[in-house]
């Protein structure tokens, strides 16, 4: 690969940044990397035209700095990912809602109110149960199918004092031996409960809107399909006992024969009127209107997808391939655009 671009490239832990660099350097591309948060990043950006920053929901220091300083190289000419349409829904189930209807695109009936009685009245008017989310959450955390009653409770919770956007999971499998039981319970009030209280100490609660979304029933999966630049690859998520919570489950198919074309296609049409230059669509069947995004989200868990045997082109022909890394998709398709 031939690029006479610079390319700066902000390194954190655990993120995209580790294999991007590993690929400037495998094609010999003109590349360094950046520290975002320094006080010389304007000047550091200097000759740069490409800026990539993953960006992660649960490092606080981005939502101080992090939309200002890529606004600010979008600005100065440089091509940045995630660019602003890109990262304007990250994390926000309130601002995905209205991209998505701004484009009519195949989305469950979703409501959104700031006030607490319209909020009220509205409920009334609806067949239960209904799926109550926050805002912000990903991994099926800050999701509940509720009834009249819960929902009621939970509207007028979030126009009062809020509700915390960060849970402690405690996690109980009593066919394990009881040292391990005995460790999972110590790991919650000694860990996670703490680490929780840390967290939403830091973002504060969620509250004053209400977020419900149609229930669909009777799914025992979901269809998660990223599009990146002119490729889309895709796998099937089971649904865990006793849930209808499909991402959290861990089970996870990797067949291409399992993923209905129909979705393949809803995801280009979408990415193509909103110019994403990379987003995840999670998608449920609804009983009458055939595949409806849920959610959307730029910022998937690339180890994630290794094992996808290939992609779909935008005239969905499958292409199989032993090697699709989403880092690489992502850094291709911005360099060669």
């Amino acid at each position: 690969m031939v690029s006479d671009s610079k390319i700066a490239i902000h390194y954190r832990e655990g993120g995209y940044a580790k294999r991007w660099i590993e690929f400037c350097q495998e094609n010999n591309l003109n590349f360094k990397t950046v520290n975002c948060y320094s006080n010389t990043i304007v000047s550091d950006l200097e000759g740069v035209d490409v800026l990539l920053w993953h960006h992660h929901r649960y490092e606080f220091k981005n939502a101080k700095i992090a939309e200002a300083i890529l606004t600010i190289a979008e600005h100065k000419g440089i091509t940045v990912f995630p660019n602003k349409m890109t990262r304007v829904s990250f994390d926000e189930k309130i601002i995905q809602k209205y991209l998505l209807e701004s484009v009519e695109a195949p989305f469950p009936k979703t409501f959104v109110s700031f006030d607490e009685e319209e909020s009220k009245t509205w409920l009334e008017q609806q067949n239960q149960p209904v799926v109550f989310k926050l805002s912000k959450g990903a991994g099926s955390k800050n999701v509940r199918l509720v009834n009249s009653s819960d929902a009621k409770s939970i509207i007028h919770k979030m126009h009062t004092k809020g509700i915390e956007s960060f849970k402690a999971p405690l996690n109980l499998n009593f066919k394990l031996p009881l040292k391990s039981i005995l460790y999972n319970f110590y790991r919650y009030f000694s860990v996670r409960i703490p680490l929780a209280k840390m967290k939403n100490k830091r973002v504060g609660n969620e509250f004053s809107y209400s977020y419900f979304q149609e229930f669909l029933p009777k799914n025992d999966h979901d269809i998660r399909i990223v599009v990146i630049g002119d490729k889309a690859i895709g796998l099937k998520r089971l649904v865990a006992k006793n849930s209808f919570k499909a991402s959290g489950s861990g089970v996870i198919l990797y067949d291409h024969k399992l993923i209905p074309i129909e979705c393949i296609s809803k995801a280009f049409n979408v990415q193509n009127d909103l110019g994403f230059q990379c987003m995840a669509y999670d998608f449920v069947k609804h009983p009458t209107k055939g595949y409806q995004i849920v959610e959307i989200c730029y910022g998937v868990s690339a180890r994630a997808y290794d094992q996808c045997p290939g992609y779909w082109t935008k005239d969905l022909e499958w292409n199989p391939s032993t090697s699709v890394l989403v880092e690489d998709l992502i850094i291709k398709s911005i360099i060669e655009k």
